[in-house]
């Protein structure tokens, strides 16, 4: 069932712009879906992101909002705004583009949550998530393109873990872990406006 929904969702996100692309006129504002697989290269390892991005072009700028799996250091699901600005070319345009959100930890048998009896170990919170880099637009048909981009990925994890110390006049101590990770990235993927 899982699979399913994650399966729906996947093609949604794909078809969406495609029917939101046949209802609209020709106008200076467009909808686009960026789609884009990414491979991170840090100090500590090299592994994959995925990310989607939904928005609008007008003229030489873009802006949309996008949702990324990221599996560096810690997984992740980072919620981002996306900017971009044309710098040159009609047909196959180079961009330079900037993103910048929340990245939200997801659940981890590597950071157990919960003591035995159920009270909470540790909490994990949201943090900073951000990526700068170029971007080239390969136009294949009217309304498709591939995009090959490189840029620099900053992603932060934090989380509380609470030790109970059988003590009644201390009964927790929290402890607060904030992680950083920069890292390069290389991503290929495809637009449809």
């Amino acid at each position: 069932m899982r699979y399913m929904q994650k399966t729906i969702t996947i093609i949604l996100v794909v078809i969406t712009p495609l029917l939101l692309r046949a209802q609209v006129k020709k106008k200076a504002l467009h909808w686009f879906n960026a789609t884009q697989w990414g491979w991170l290269m840090g100090e500590k390892q090299h592994t994959y992101s995925i990310q989607t991005v939904t928005g609008v072009l007008y003229k030489k700028w873009s802006a949309g909002i996008g949702v990324a799996f990221d599996t560096y250091g810690y997984r992740s699901l980072p919620v981002f705004a996306d900017g971009a600005y044309t710098l040159a070319g009609n047909k196959s345009p180079l961009q330079v583009y900037a993103d910048a959100g929340l990245n939200i930890p997801l659940s981890s048998k590597n950071l157990p949550h919960k003591y035995p009896d159920g009270d909470v170990w540790n909490t994990l919170h949201a943090s900073f998530y951000g990526e700068l880099g170029l971007r080239y637009q390969i136009a294949l048909s009217r309304g498709f393109c591939i995009i090959p981009g490189i840029g620099f990925n900053y992603k932060t994890f934090k989380y509380t873990e609470t030790a109970y110390t059988g003590d009644v006049t201390v009964p927790t101590l929290n402890s607060h872990y904030t992680y950083r990770y920069s890292k390069y990235v290389l991503r290929i993927g495809f637009a449809i406006r």
